[in-house]
């Protein structure tokens, strides 16, 4: 596949040492960072039924959208297994859904078995879309002058369609990333739009990043990856994305009630939460203890901190330690040296 962002040179170094790592997500946060990302994939909706049947699919109010508006949700099967996260932009003839790659297989065979009557058509177009991250303080500005699209806060949900060298870029926020920040999707084929963004990117200053600074900003943003952090057995209200990602005011939809008992009758067997710590890396999947031994959770996720000689990460708490305040936990980091580990709160809804 064609790089789409050719024309904006790439900043490469090898090996990525902690101060690189460290350099680079500043850069990004605080100028303008693009990703060429591949985690995603691309699926769109068509038929005259597609919003009021995708609202009886996933978790969040879909009928109430309007054009150019973007929610975020968790699409469930009938016993409320989580498939996957989904992003949704709503557009005058189809919505888009970006989900993660892993789970479209099985999301996109299990939203066809049901489509019964309904005008739905439900279309895979990753392998024929290329997808661009870009992120950074920097970023309103560039889309003010490139796309001609405003951007209030990093908090803006929206989503747009813009033609460039004839061909129709399409933009996403991403709300979710506590700095501005947008998915654009087009055409991989589409050559000479995606050279006139990176040229664009380049005159506006922007850095073409490894993954793994985007991988970082993610990380340090709280944003839990399917597939990485958490996966079907991991329900809404253990995710931390409850708040996001969830209405409690809509109609039936697949999974409704194992969410709602959930919800209002019980509480989380467990719980992400973020994680920071003075000292090395911790390896994603080590056992994470309390000072006497016990064992509360594990890390699913690593990546340096900005701030020299930290690191932060995502975590998976269990039992009664799930919802404490405030939490200290034990483990080594990959040189075998003992570190304490900061849990950050919890993040739900309560009933």
């Amino acid at each position: 596949m064609l790089d789409p962002l050719n024309s904006l040179p790439a900043d490469v170094y090898t090996p990525l040492t902690p101060s690189l790592i460290r350099s680079m997500s500043s850069t990004a946060r605080a100028g303008l960072g693009a990703f060429v990302t591949s985690h995603l994939s691309v699926l769109r909706l068509e038929g005259s039924d597609r919003a009021r049947w995708l609202h009886g699919q996933c978790t969040q109010e879909i009928k109430g959208l309007a054009v150019g508006q973007a929610a975020e949700a968790f699409v469930l099967d009938a016993k409320g297994r989580n498939l996957g996260d989904i992003t949704i932009a709503v557009f005058p003839d189809h919505i888009l859904v970006l989900c993660p790659r892993s789970a479209s297989p099985t999301l996109v065979a299990h939203w066809k078995r049901f489509i019964i009557a309904e005008d739905v058509v439900v279309q895979d177009q990753t392998d024929s879309s290329s997808t661009v991250y870009l992120t950074g303080l920097g970023l309103s500005s560039f889309l003010q002058s490139f796309a001609h699209v405003h951007m209030e806060s990093a908090a803006t949900t929206f989503a747009a369609e813009v033609k460039v060298a004839g061909e129709t870029l399409t933009l996403i926020s991403d709300a979710g990333s506590g700095t501005p920040a947008v998915h654009v999707i087009g055409p991989s084929i589409a050559v000479e739009a995606w050279d006139k963004l990176g040229k664009a990117l380049l005159a506006g200053k922007a850095a073409h990043l490894p993954n793994e600074i985007e991988e970082c900003l993610r990380i340090a943003a709280f944003k839990p990856r399917f597939g990485i952090d958490f996966d079907g057995t991991v329900l809404p209200k253990e995710s931390g994305e409850e708040a996001r990602r969830v209405s409690y005011t809509k109609g039936c939809y697949t999974g409704q009630e194992v969410v709602a008992r959930q919800h209002f009758l019980g509480e989380p067997r467990r719980m992400l939460r973020s994680a920071s710590w003075r000292g090395g890396p911790v390896a994603p999947g080590t056992q994470l203890v309390r000072s006497d031994g016990t064992r509360v959770g594990r890390l699913t996720s690593c990546s340096y901190a900005e701030e020299v000689g930290r690191c932060v990460g995502i975590a998976m708490i269990d039992g009664p330690a799930k919802l404490e305040l405030e939490l200290l936990l034990v483990a080594q980091d990959l040189d075998d040296e003992p570190v304490t580990l900061t849990i950050g709160a919890p993040k739900y809804l309560k009933a």
